[in-house]
This record gives structure tokens, sequence and C-alpha cells, in this order.
């Protein structure tokens, strides 16, 4: 995985220079028009929206998770500059949560001691719910293109996060609190003497809190993104956009399951370098 993060940079090195050689030429020839003048803009970028899984996710216990969704949030900064006309190219960099919740009820059947006779048991059925709660985040390098026409743009990244943090805590919740048993009702709760893991209130144990087994070190992903230029002033433009963020690759080793993202960017960027005989 280290092998594949340094084949991405030295592949976003190439593509700086291969866009600095072919479009920061000035001389106008048949073959290639001239390049429009290198308008150089650096941004700060907020994304706010919702992470949702595909596929299925097990944990220790065997338990198989699936459809889960999370709040997630990404920040960072951009760099970007024109390349000609209405195509610009640039880098964002920046740290993306990409949290998960899921959760499934299950049916189990227990064995009670009569309240009466403290001898006889008996069978009752219970409703347990399972609950898993894991958080991936990344520090990503996305070099994209980028096409505007007015107050309209689209743009297409490809981006290369490093895993920072992968963690899970699952927990299991006694959601049946009481059971009539030979005619009295009896009220249930988590047993504290149990050694199935960490009880945490009388309704809830800790099956699992620790790192997320196999995580992928690396997470590949598509940035397809479309939004509005707002200028504000001379130099300054405002971005609101909507933006995707479809993987390339499993979250897990040994399991088919990804993060999936949808983001809406707040985008604010500020002109370094404008030749005096552009109009913006």
């Amino acid at each position: 995985m280290k092998l594949l993060f340094s084949s991405t940079i030295k592949f976003t090195i190439i593509f700086l220079l291969a866009f600095e050689f072919s479009f920061g030429q000035k001389e106008d020839n048949p073959l290639l028009p001239v390049a429009r003048p290198d308008v150089k803009d650096v941004g700060v970028i907020l994304g706010l929206g919702q992470n949702f899984q595909s596929g299925i996710f097990k944990l220790d216990c065997n338990c198989e998770f699936s459809g889960g969704v999370k709040f997630g949030y990404f920040f960072g900064a951009v760099y970007e500059q024109h390349i000609r006309n209405d195509f610009r190219w640039g880098l964002i960099l920046g740290y993306e949560s990409l949290g998960l919740n899921s959760s499934y009820k299950t049916l189990e059947t227990i064995k009670i001691i009569s309240p009466t006779s403290l001898i006889d048991t008996f069978n009752t059925t219970i409703l347990i719910r399972q609950k898993a709660d894991a958080e991936f985040s990344y520090l990503s390098l996305a070099p994209y293109l980028k096409y505007s026409y007015k107050w309209f743009f689209l743009r297409l990244g490809f981006s290369a996060g490093y895993n920072l943090k992968a963690t899970v805590i699952q927990t299991a919740e006694l959601l049946t609190t009481s059971a009539l048993i030979d005619g009295k009702t009896v009220e249930l709760s988590i047993d504290s003497s149990s050694n199935k893991g960490k009880k945490i209130s009388e309704t809830i144990t800790e099956l699992q809190n620790g790192n997320f087994k196999n995580t992928s070190e690396i997470r590949l992903s598509l940035l397809p993104m479309a939004g509005l230029n707002i200028p504000i002033g001379d130099d300054w433009e405002f971005n609101p956009s909507f933006a995707l963020s479809i993987p390339l690759n499993y979250t897990a080793t040994d399991m088919d399951f990804s993060v999936n993202a949808w983001r809406i960017m707040l985008e604010l960027r500020y002109c370094i370098f404008k030749p005096d005989i552009l109009i913006r």
C-alpha cells in the first residue's frame, strides 16, 4: 500500500508537469493556440454531507452489518490554475471523515428462573439491537480538471487518501426490558457478571472497542462535482457545489465493502496572480 501511495504522488507530479509543458507556452502556432494567461488561485474548502455504505462488513462476533450511514465532512485547501479558455486544473489537499453507523435487530431465546419456585426455568424471547459505530478518516490529495462556463462549472478529480484512523465500537442493546413469567412480570437487564463484553448500562453492553481490522491504507476514489461561480469583487470567488466521492477500492482488505459519500461543498478562493490584461 505504501508503494501505491508513492505511485499516486508520482502520478500527481507527472500530471502537473504535463500540464505545465503542454499548456504553459505563450507562443501561438497552428497546432497549439496561444494559452490563456496563467491565473492562479488559492483557497479553502469545506464539505458537509452523508456517508453511506456499500456491501457488508463483519466484526469479531461474526455479526454482519450493512446499510450504514453517518454524517461526514471534509475540509482542506485548494490550488487552481487556468489552462486556456474555460479549462483549469487544480489540487485539493484535505482531511475527510468517512464514518458509518449501522444496526439491526435480532430475536434471541433465553432461559429465566421462575420468580416463585426459584427452580423452574422458562424460555422467553427477547429483542436485541446490534449496533456498530465505525470511524474512518483520511488525508487525501486530489488533482482535478475543471470546465468553467460563466456562472457554472464541472470538475472531475482523482483522489488518493491515506488512512489516519480506523476504529469501531460494537454494542448490543436489550430492547425487551420485561417478561411475564409464571404469572408475574420480571424486569430484564444486562448481567454484569457475564464475560460477553463490558456492561455500559442496564440495557447496553459493549462487545468490541478498538481498531477496525485489516483496513486498506489507501483509499482511491473519483470526485465528480458540479457547482456555481460567484465572483466577489475582482479577486475573490465563492463556489458552492455538489460533490460525490465514489470509491475505487474496498475499505478493508478482507471484506467487500466500501464507504461512499455526497457533500455540499463550500469553496472560497483568492486570486494570487492575474495578468493586468486579463478580465476575469
